[in-house]
């Protein structure tokens, strides 16, 4: 009568692969090779923020192209305009002033308010989202049974998987994120929410427990 043997040595061996599993945990947002200053920037999209000057009365916001990302400091040709009636305390412009031709290079204000753009939370809001990644994951469990890839992969395909829905939230704004202002849109030269050089969109990575991995390319 023809029998069966079964691995009990192998079998036992995934069963230890999916406790190692089970001991580690997934973390995903922006996580590597960011200053800190540009995390402030996310989670101020994230969440919302009012940006108030720290030292005197207003902000430089620029409005140029040439003036993204500078100190008016940079400039040694600016004047400052204020409005009519204005004792100093509604702002103003500064800018380049030549004969009758006036260019304004900064905006003089006392806050900008950013609305909130969750890509992070209302990602993982969708059930489609949990879906794709509970599919993922069980995708990755069977192609470790089947001895395709250790039981460490089945993290980084999660990961992969979380990353990948992130940045095609951003990608296909749904839902919708709050629009640039047109000043914004101006300067970034009509590019969506979030999507400015891409240094938002290439900061989003995972780790598993606390070792960071960055993902290189676009969406899936």
């Amino acid at each position: 009568m023809p029998g069966s043997v079964k691995d009990i040595g192998s079998i036992s061996d995934l069963i230890n692969g999916l406790r190692m599993v089970e001991t580690k945990s997934v973390y995903v947002g922006i996580l590597a090779n960011v200053d800190s200053e540009f995390i402030k920037i996310a989670a101020a999209n994230e969440f919302g923020a009012i940006i108030k000057p720290k030292k005197g009365k207003f902000l430089a916001i620029p409005l140029v192209p040439e003036a993204k990302g500078k100190s008016p400091k940079a400039f040694g040709d600016l004047k400052l305009i204020r409005k009519k009636g204005s004792k100093g305390e509604a702002g103003g412009i500064l800018a380049r002033v030549s004969g009758a031709n006036i260019e304004p290079i900064f905006a003089l204000v006392k806050q900008v308010i950013i609305p909130e753009r969750s890509f992070l939370r209302e990602t993982f809001e969708q059930t489609s989202v949990l879906d794709a990644i509970r599919e993922e994951a069980t995708f990755a469990i069977e192609d470790y049974f089947a001895g395709k890839i250790e039981a460490i992969q089945i993290l980084h395909r999660i990961g992969l998987r979380m990353v990948a829905e992130i940045r095609n939230r951003i990608v296909d704004n749904d839902p919708a994120l709050a629009p640039n202002s047109p000043l914004t849109l101006k300067l970034k030269k009509g590019s969506g929410p979030l999507r400015d050089s891409l240094r938002l969109f290439q900061s989003i990575s995972y780790s598993i427990d606390g070792e960071i991995y960055s993902v290189s390319g676009g969406v899936a």
